[in-house]
């Protein structure tokens, strides 16, 4: 098979590889050119064409050494950056740069090269010339330093917070009420504003967030997901955040534990995912359960789910939501036709006052037509989603195994939306805290 043919079939999952290692996408751009020119250049020595992936990743990350290594002659650290440090190791408020500059030379530069500028410690390790695992034992001890020679009140707060999220109890349905409050959506003229679309949790460990979906036509409170950003993760040398995430059946009343994991990466451009944990949904009955097995779904799988990263496949999900009007009134409660020119891309409907409850906030609309289903969410101006609408096609519905024959029946009289002409079904809204 020639060079080019096997380029394309890999291609992707390579770009992922690289793009989650830099720190910026016009570096990555250069480094995936003299990824490709590289291979390009040396094919004739590869023997066996079907090792042709683990080749190219090999050059991949051969080039994100190289990289590195230019980039990090020297290591320096703004003010600005402190913060960052003190938010990923546990702490915050109060932190200046003298408490970074007490520290010894070596854990200084730990901490650095780890927490600001992201390096994986393998990277780290080779920078430095010393074994992974010196790297990890002297970055814990720099982390128990870092903590300790931050004023007192602070670093109490540190440490009491564990023991206070464990000594608390779980409140299951997370506040929500059992039926959907009330709900009203009014479009404003007002000029269309920028934002941030993060997802349903900012990626940094010890964040937590909750979301109600509330299912129609009963508006019942049917799921309440429980979030959590639990710790650091690396995905093939790429460092992210584990996201977890736990559910609630208020019908079952059942709670269950890690019933999702996510691993995000969140750049200042981008929000990424590095990979799932599928439980029993991916896994034949007959041969295990959930509890018995997962299975870890990662960007370097040439199979993995183009809508896991929607508009950009090998970048991720662009962080800043930009005007790209679409001919649509998220206000209006009748049946909606519209046109959208391409898939897996976010449109923007406009401006709103979204009501829900006693509660009326400012967002914008957005809306994006993936596989089978259609999201609509309404984002604050402190990048925040307050609102979700789930629409699915019937094939859809008829698919999922998690809707009874008769919730199907009960769904006739939900409102419609036919996008690109195809119709979809207002099933669920979601709402979050």
């Amino acid at each position: 098979m020639d060079f080019e043919t096997l380029l394309e079939r890999y291609r992707e999952p390579v770009e992922r590889y690289i793009h989650y290692h830099m720190p910026c996408s016009a570096d990555a751009d250069d480094v995936v050119q003299n990824t490709f020119l590289a291979a390009f250049r040396n094919f004739g020595s590869l023997r066996d064409p079907s090792s042709f992936k683990a080749w190219l990743l090999t050059i991949a990350k051969n080039e994100c050494r190289l990289y590195y290594r230019r980039k990090y002659r020297t290591v320096t650290v703004s003010l600005d950056q402190i913060g960052e440090i003190a938010a990923k190791t546990g702490v915050r408020g109060g932190i200046s740069r003298d408490i970074l500059d007490a520290l010894p030379d070596d854990m200084r530069t730990l901490l650095i090269l780890y927490y600001v500028e992201g390096l994986p410690q393998a990277e780290i390790a080779e920078r430095l010339g010393i074994p992974v695992g010196t790297v990890k034992s002297r970055l814990y001890y720099a982390r128990e330093r870092f903590r300790a020679a931050c004023p007192p009140h602070i670093r109490t707060m540190y440490e009491k917070r564990g023991s206070l999220m464990k000594e608390k109890a779980i409140d299951y349905t997370a506040g929500f009420s059992a039926e959907l409050p009330e709900l009203i959506i009014t479009r404003k003229d007002t000029p269309f504003f920028e934002v941030k679309d993060i997802g349903v949790i900012v990626p940094e460990v010890g964040n937590r967030s909750y979301e109600a979906t509330y299912r129609y036509p009963a508006k019942k409170l049917t799921l309440v997901s429980h979030y959590r950003a639990e710790r650091l993760c690396n995905i093939h040398g790429a460092e992210g955040v584990k996201v977890c995430e736990d559910m609630y059946s208020p019908r079952m009343d059942y709670y269950t534990r890690n019933a999702q994991t996510s691993f995000v990466q969140m750049t200042d451009e981008y929000l990424r995912y590095l990979g799932f944990m599928y439980g029993d949904d991916y896994i034949p009955e007959s041969e295990t359960t959930y509890e018995d097995m997962l299975v870890l779904h990662t960007f370097l799988d040439e199979g993995y789910n183009r809508i896991v990263n929607a508009e950009d496949p090998v970048r991720g999900n662009p962080l800043v939501i930009r005007e790209r009007p679409a001919n649509y009134d998220a206000s209006s409660d009748k049946p909606a036709a519209f046109l959208l020119e391409k898939p897996f891309f976010r449109y923007t409907t406009g401006v709103y006052d979204v009501k829900i409850g006693d509660t009326v906030r400012e967002a914008v609309g957005v809306i994006e037509v993936l596989n089978g289903y259609v999201t609509e969410k309404f984002i604050t101006r402190d990048d925040r989603c307050i609102l979700l609408r789930w629409y699915e096609t019937w094939v859809s519905v008829c698919m999922n195994g998690n809707y009874s024959d008769e919730y199907r029946e009960s769904i006739d009289g939900n409102r419609r939306l036919t996008v690109n002409g195809e119709e979809y079904i207002h099933l669920e809204d979601r709402i979050y805290k």
